[in-house]
């Protein structure tokens, strides 16, 4: 050591900032002012206009922070509570990245083992990628392989993967992030492969059931049947209105579909955070799904804190986001489906844990409550950030409306005529996986049915027509449906995405 008593004196004073450094955001969080944040949820709520809301917060070695605010359904006056099934749509996929990483544990797999080493009969539309997919690739959203319109339409989780596999990529092999949850439905055919037993059960007998996950699965028809599930809502005129409770959840599991409440995954989150036992899989296990596998950025960024102060070093783990907020790293999740919101998140620094769930399209109320529980633990008074993440929520709905006008513009400034119903009319089949197809006149609509689910084509332009769900008037479209002629003039062709269905 130096015999310099000043340096030695900066030496010390370093060490001691540093050891105060890290003791520092421990004391702030355990004075963290409760009350006060439950004051700003509700003042969000009123803000935001939302129908219903439950937040967990998870402090280890502190008691959980449990709350239910707002109603399930607009049309009565049954309240939320810690128990209150939702969907959780994509922050199912931490499940997902849980699960393969328990595989890996016991040896059954590696992260970077090919994808077919498992399945053999996923087949891409490019046979390198078919060769070099691995499973770190499906997990990390650079795979550059999905479509929503053939999740919609598939009879199974198969028929739907071998779509995407034989759809166009939309972009490069690894070249670059774009988000590509159909990947994630694609491990959970990799955990049935390897285990012969079902995703939905695997993910029940080691971590739901252990951890007394007792109110969270994976089938949307038994949890809309809950006396305690929240009823979805949709911004409809301005008025947020109840919609339908439905999802392809066998088709799209694991990468969406489960469903849980506030209360049971607060114990999910501290299982992450190394505060609660009973799965097999261990801390160390765990490790590989929080390490940055591609950085946030390039032409498919998509990040809900895009230009938010504090944030920094954004990228995309193996079923999580991470980021930094102010350097304190933060893995999160967020996930959307008609009328559900979910937002979840870690911060293993402080052995903190948050999940929001709404029964709205709110997306960024979640996270702007996320953001204001951070500033209080790391003692800064918080942000605007309700006011701001509602403007910013406003502006992205503002250029979804502006996208669709001009989309709506386009068809009026060139309007086709369609050819009469009964033309259409017919049976369909692309000789893969989506298989066999019907359409028939319906009143001044086309009915499409594959399997046991059918869809309402609407009118868009020419031979083009939207896809809406069947049961829902209200929900969005899904796609397009194309019809092509042949050489006679006569319908030869249906392409739903660039899935092409040749008529028989």
């Amino acid at each position: 050591m130096s015999s310099n008593p000043l340096r030695r004196l900066g030496a010390i004073a370093a060490l001691l900032a540093l050891t105060l450094a890290q003791v520092a955001p421990a004391a702030a969080q355990s004075r963290v002012d409760m009350a006060a944040f439950d004051r700003q949820v509700r003042a969000e709520m009123t803000r935001w206009h939302q129908p219903g809301l439950a937040i967990a917060v998870v402090r280890k070695g502190e008691p959980t922070w449990l709350r239910g605010y707002g109603v399930r359904d607009v049309r009565g006056n049954d309240p939320v509570d810690p128990d209150t099934l939702f969907a959780l749509s994509s922050c199912s996929k931490p499940f997902a990245a849980a699960a393969i990483a328990l595989l890996v544990q016991r040896g059954m797999i590696g992260w970077d083992d090919p994808v077919t080493d498992s399945l053999p009969w996923f087949r891409a539309r490019d046979p390198w990628v078919t060769r070099a997919l691995t499973i770190r690739d499906i997990l990390s959203n650079r795979a550059g392989l999905r479509s929503q319109a053939i999740r919609a339409v598939a009879p199974s989780r198969r028929a739907f993967l071998e779509g995407v596999a034989t759809s166009a990529p939309i972009h490069a092999f690894r070249a670059n992030y774009a988000y590509a949850s159909d990947m994630f439905a694609l491990s959970g055919e990799v955990v049935a492969a390897r285990t012969g037993t079902d995703w939905r059960d695997f993910a029940r007998e080691n971590f739901w059931a252990p951890l007394g996950m007792t109110r969270t699965g994976a089938d949307y028809r038994t949890a809309r049947a809950d006396p305690d599930a929240a009823t979805p809502h949709d911004l409809v005129d301005g008025r947020m209105v109840p919609i339908a409770w439905n999802y392809p959840d066998q088709v799209g599991l694991p990468a969406v579909g489960i469903n849980s409440s506030v209360r049971d995954l607060s114990k999910w989150l501290a299982f992450q955070l190394g505060a609660a036992e009973g799965p097999e899989l261990t801390q160390a296990g765990l490790a590989e799904t929080r390490e940055a596998q591609i950085p946030l950025r390039g032409p498919f960024y998509d990040s809900p804190f895009h230009d938010v102060p504090g944030v920094s070093d954004e990228a995309y783990a193996l079923g999580w986001f991470v980021m930094r907020y102010h350097g304190t790293e933060v893995l999160y999740h967020h996930g959307s489906q008609g009328g559900f919101r979910c937002f979840t998140a870690i911060v293993p620094q402080y052995g903190l844990g948050f999940a929001a769930l709404e029964n709205s399209p709110n997306a960024a109320l979640p996270r702007a409550l996320f953001l204001d529980l951070m500033d209080r633990i790391e003692g800064r008074e918080p942000g605007e950030w309700g006011r701001d993440f509602l403007a910013r929520q406003d502006a992205i709905i503002a250029r979804i409306e502006a996208r669709e006008a001009a989309l709506r513009a386009a068809v009026l400034a060139n309007p086709r005529p369609r050819l009469p119903l009964d033309a259409y009319a017919g049976r369909y089949d692309d000789g893969g996986p989506i298989g066999a197809a019907e359409v028939a006149p319906q009143g001044d609509k086309l009915v499409l049915r594959i399997g046991t689910g059918g869809f309402a084509l609407r009118h868009w332009n020419g031979d083009r027509f939207e896809m809406l769900p069947m049961d829902d008037p209200q929900a969005g479209r899904l796609g397009f449906v194309t019809f092509r002629t042949g050489p006679d003039g006569g319908v030869a062709q249906m392409a739903i995405d660039d899935l092409t269905l040749e008529r028989q």
